[in-house]
């Protein structure tokens, strides 16, 4: 019975062990984040990682409470999605506001 108990209690803590670094790794706290809105494109840079949408293929700019989509036309091509800090700095700079949607008075 003492050898059961001890390697469940062995288990259970290697168990809690790999949670919390796999939420650790998810939180991507420690990466640099940067948005750049130039008159052609918006970027996203995460670290090493850069991700760009040209506004001829945005279809939306979605504006909600706590964030700020940029969806893209093409099925499956890749959103860039941030903080709604940011909700200043991109009206300002969107050229063509028929695509911001502003739902952050909805809720």
């Amino acid at each position: 019975m003492i050898i059961i108990f001890s390697i469940a209690l062995v288990l259970g803590i290697i168990y809690n062990i790999l949670i919390h670094r796999r939420i650790s790794k998810l939180k991507n706290n420690d990466l640099e984040k940067k948005l750049i809105i130039e008159d052609d494109y918006v970027e996203m840079n995460i670290g090493e990682e850069q991700f760009r949408l040209n506004f001829k293929d945005i279809h939306w700019i979605i504006l909600n409470k706590y964030s700020i989509t940029f969806l893209p036309k093409i099925e499956g091509a890749k959103l860039i999605a941030i903080e709604i800090k940011y909700k200043d700095q991109v009206i300002s700079n969107i050229k063509e506001k028929s695509l911001i949607i502003d739902n952050s008075n909805l809720y």
